[in-house]
């Protein structure tokens, strides 16, 4: 395997733009992509992580905004910043480092077309957070103009897959656990914004998200600040329809209807906390209602609880109340506990694993 793949499978969990060459591609997706721009006061702006682009990454979630009418009033634009897989030559060319794409990204902010909007929305996957946090911290006249900020699976305590580029690639440097990049933004946050950021603030982890765990994407922000949605690091950013989790959060929150979370909502983060008897007393009273993604933490949290045969019946159940597809309780369990396995590395995630492949 060349030194180019493994970097795509540990540092973007497969991600991937288009089969062009780093430089084809970089002459080929612009920095500035406006997907809408009728003259409105507020627009939202997608910020790509890792090896993506303002073309590639966003292109399902613009879709989705620029085909709901209640978001009509809002201008849509997409911001790149040079980043692949290639070594780096800094002889003669490299990627920038976080901050100086940081520095871009609130260069662009300042000038045409984006320097008229009187709010902005900030919406980032992946290291694009980190780009979106460092310009935040850097820049107290983006601080005045933002209105919202989401980042989804941003490792904001850092990832532990980075190190393997981090003498390769500044950018996989400065996105490694403990880095000085990540302890320095860390220290700044909680001393500048923390609890009472002067914007709306949400933070997205992927239920299934084992290239940026919750406790990266999450864990070191308050618990009003944090959501959970189904899907891994790719998916969370992929959604097929303005009924996608992943949407609905963006669009209550740009529509500043975000108000006390669902049942599920609180659930999931229940679980992410390992709070299991709080997700179950959410969940329980209405499982026969639930969709499958919630059925799924209904019977997790019940399995984690020692509740095995409750688990497999919430599940056999939930099959049977009606014409839904159907989940194989068994299969949902082991995938689950082996995706924690792939995060935590518990020994006892294995053996649980195992055991319900075996029952």
């Amino acid at each position: 395997m060349s030194i180019k793949d493994t970097l795509r499978r540990l540092l973007c969990g497969g991600e991937t733009t288009t089969a062009l060459t780093p430089a084809a591609e970089s002459l080929r997706v612009p920095a500035l992509v406006t997907n809408r721009n009728v003259g409105g006061r507020a627009a939202v702006v997608f910020v790509h992580g890792f090896h993506g682009n303002a073309v590639a990454t966003w292109a399902s979630f613009v879709a989705q905004v620029l085909s709901d009418r209640r978001l009509n009033g809002w201008d849509v634009y997409s911001v790149g910043y040079p980043t692949n897989l290639s070594i780096d030559l800094p002889i003669w060319t490299s990627d920038p480092d976080i901050r100086l794409c940081a520095a871009g990204l609130v260069t662009k902010l300042k000038h045409v077309p984006l320097d008229r909007y009187e709010a902005v929305a900030l919406v980032a996957h992946s290291m694009g957070g980190l780009v979106v946090q460092r310009a935040i911290l850097d820049s107290e006249e983006l601080r005045q103009r933002l209105a919202h900020v989401v980042l989804y699976g941003t490792p904001s305590a850092g990832v532990s897959k980075a190190a393997v580029g981090a003498r390769l690639k500044p950018q996989a440097r400065d996105m490694r656990v403990g880095s000085e990049f990540i302890a320095r933004l860390r220290t700044e946050w909680q001393e500048r914004i923390a609890e009472r950021p002067p914007f709306s603030f949400t933070v997205v982890a992927g239920e299934t998200d084992a290239f940026v765990p919750a406790s990266s994407s999450i864990a070191p922000f308050p618990l009003m600040q944090q959501a959970v949605v189904p899907g891994n690091h790719l998916e969370i950013v992929r959604p097929d329809s303005t009924h996608h989790l992943s949407y609905e959060l963006l669009y209550k929150t740009l529509t500043r209807s975000r108000a006390a979370c669902s049942a599920v909502e609180s659930a999931r983060l229940a679980v992410e906390h390992k709070q299991f008897d709080r997700a179950i007393e959410l969940l329980m009273p209405g499982a026969d209602g639930l969709d499958a993604n919630a059925i799924v933490t209904l019977s997790l949290a019940l399995e984690s609880v020692g509740r095995k045969v409750e688990a497999m019946d919430v599940i056999e159940r939930w099959n049977n109340a009606g014409d839904k597809r159907v989940l194989d309780p068994i299969g949902v369990l082991a995938g689950r506990l082996k995706r924690r396995w792939l995060v935590s590395r518990q020994r006892r995630d294995f053996d649980r694993a195992l055991a319900a492949c075996r029952t």
